[in-house]
């Protein structure tokens, strides 16, 4: 079982074009009556009292501590003042809009000093047939989900979630439970995929998450998946699953070669040849901590013309890594949502040039993630022999999940 769900993120709006056979609505509860009768504006509170309400006070009025029944009658009375004697001070009123008057004043300085993120624009990804799913779960995860329980949100906002496909009561419970937990932050449609043979399994799996999601993220279509043929679990149509043409599919999806497994994905960061000759430089002391400034060029050297560094500069920059809190802090804020893609292949690189290296598999965690390849930052995490701040930041967002697009460069980890 893997420990946790892997998610993988996109600026993508999931729409289904195809006539999927749609589960049977549930029997509408109450609360969902209520939201279907606020959804046609009504209001099932009782309506002000007083015109005035709606109204700011006057000065006079906050001057002389108008009765807060008076102005705002939907709310309690805050003044306690005997008939006929004079005033002492100012009224709770006073005080009540003064405080308000701060906390807004503090909002306002808040918001001031966060960094605004740019509004990003959603893709549509339009899904004609079964055959175009699977090509897409599978160019968005990195590779061929097998015995895998995938979760894919229809619409905007929502994460393409996967797991190892539980068979035993107790790990079907807490698969469940793990995904529940997720995707109740990201409400709405979601589609599901079990990759295996085992028929009855995934019956089993898909009948309990579809209980434990219920009305806060419906699942308009389960499939299962299997080599090459594909069943629809909520009807009784079947087929086979044909090659779809990756021009139907954004560039970000289209140019994506899928490995076979998770396996080879965590085959592409094991140390490379040369990873014994930096080795070597760092045994003979012929590497030196660089300069913040030098990381700083070294990255946006390969940012600006993809020059990667050589084993002498790689050397370097491990050593750098692992001696300086500065130069993390420097590498870290490389890393945004525009150069995420770029700063995954760097720290690959880098990764595949050291036997260990907890800094480096930390930076590309982060990468990963930012770029939405979760399935990539848990491979990366799996390289950490040491955990450090970072690679614990990582693990915590990944396991909570977090959507990327609240990362800013300027995040102090």
């Amino acid at each position: 079982m893997e420990r946790s769900p892997s998610f993988a993120w996109g600026d993508n709006q999931v729409v289904l074009r195809t006539p999927h056979r749609r589960p049977p609505p549930a029997a509408a509860t109450h609360t969902e009556t209520f939201f279907l009768s606020r959804s046609n504006n009504h209001d099932p509170r009782p309506p002000p009292r007083n015109p005035s309400a709606t109204r700011r006070p006057s000065r006079r009025e906050l001057r002389l501590g108008a009765p807060y029944g008076r102005l705002f009658p939907h709310r309690t009375p805050l003044v306690d003042r005997t008939p006929g004697l004079p005033s002492s001070g100012p009224s709770r009123v006073v005080i009540f809009l003064a405080r308000e008057r701060q906390k807004q004043g503090r909002q306002r300085r808040a918001n001031h000093l966060t960094p605004r993120r740019k509004q990003v624009t959603m893709t549509t990804i339009a899904l004609h047939n079964p055959s175009e799913t699977v090509a897409l779960v599978s160019r968005m995860l990195g590779f061929h989900p097998t015995e895998s329980l995938v979760i894919l949100t229809l619409g905007s906002g929502g994460p393409c979630a996967r797991i190892d496909l539980p068979h035993e009561g107790r790990d079907v419970l807490e698969a469940v439970m793990e995904l529940w937990k997720a995707f109740r932050q990201y409400p709405g449609e979601v589609l599901v995929i079990a990759y295996t043979e085992d028929a009855d399994a995934a019956d089993v799996v898909v009948q309990a998450l579809m209980v434990a999601l219920g009305t806060t993220s419906p699942v308009r279509v389960a499939l299962r998946v299997t080599g090459d043929e594909w069943y629809d679990m909520t009807g009784w149509a079947n087929g086979r699953i044909e090659s779809t043409d990756p021009s139907v599919f954004p560039a970000k999806y289209a140019n994506v070669e899928p490995l076979p497994t998770r396996k080879h994905l965590d085959a592409t960061l094991k140390p490379v040849g040369r990873a014994a000759r930096v080795k070597e430089i760092q045994t003979d002391g012929l590497a030196r901590v660089l300069a913040v400034a030098e990381v700083i060029a070294m990255i946006d050297r390969y940012l600006s013309d993809e020059t990667l560094p050589s084993d002498n500069e790689t050397a370097d920059l491990l050593l750098t890594l692992t001696s300086k809190r500065q130069a993390m802090n420097a590498a870290q804020s490389k890393i945004s949502q525009s150069t995420a893609d770029e700063m995954t292949k760097f720290w690959t690189y880098v990764l595949q040039s050291a036997y260990v290296s907890d800094e480096a598999a930390g930076l590309l965690a982060l990468a990963s993630w930012v770029a939405g390849n979760g399935a990539l930052s848990w491979c990366a995490l799996d390289r950490v022999k040491n955990y450090t701040r970072l690679a614990d930041y990582v693990k915590a967002v990944l396991e909570e999940p977090r959507n990327p697009s609240a990362w800013h460069p300027a995040t102090v980890i």
